[in-house]
């Protein structure tokens, strides 16, 4: 799950940054959402990383659960 993460704090504001150059090209107002959406995740991209963690505990805390009894 961590990988995943990881990927996407790599990938989600490449992603949103070509969206946001062929929307430019489509429709100049709309381009405007898409730079603030980028602009939003590079602020706050150590609080993406906290919902990682915890996202994380969450899972560990599932593969415990679902153990069956022995």
């Amino acid at each position: 799950a961590s990988d995943v993460f990881t990927k996407a704090e790599v990938l989600v504001p490449q992603l949103i940054k070509a969206a946001a150059d062929k929307v430019r090209e489509l429709n100049p107002q709309l381009s405007g959402i898409f730079a603030a959406t980028a602009s939003w995740v590079a602020e706050h991209k150590e609080q993406l990383s906290g919902l990682k963690e915890i996202f994380d505990d969450s899972v560990l805390t599932l593969d415990i659960n679902e153990q069956e009894p022995e």
